[in-house]
């Protein structure tokens, strides 16, 4: 069963299951990744290096705090493994970038000072 679902009707069982409060907030998210990665698309075809570009677009967008609208796609990736839907729990490849560090400058002393 769990080979021809879609991820439409995956994230739809996920809401459902869901709290109605957990669902309103999980919703919009939920949505836009569904929307994203393709309605009709089989959760067979669910590709790590995809989901790791959501991951990257949500975090490169302008949008503060980039990896809060992780959470619930992220959330969504886990229940499909829990509920054996998919092979792998594919939630991890859901990483916000962090900002590159800027390197610290080293003043060395030398002998002329």
């Amino acid at each position: 069963m769990s080979e021809n679902l879609t991820l439409a009707e995956a994230a739809a069982l996920y809401l459902g299951a869901l709290d109605p409060e957990e669902r309103k907030e999980q919703q919009h998210e939920i949505n836009r990744f569904v929307q994203w990665y393709g309605r009709g698309r089989r959760l067979s075809e669910l590709v790590p290096s995809e989901i790791g570009n959501y991951a990257e677009g949500v975090c490169a967008s302008a949008t503060p705090e980039p990896a809060k609208k992780l959470v619930a796609p992220k959330a969504l990736l886990s229940y499909l493994k829990k509920q054996k839907l998919t092979d792998f729990n594919l939630s991890v490849h859901l990483k916000s970038s962090k900002a590159p560090r800027k390197k610290s400058v080293v003043h060395r002393k030398t002998q002329e000072e």
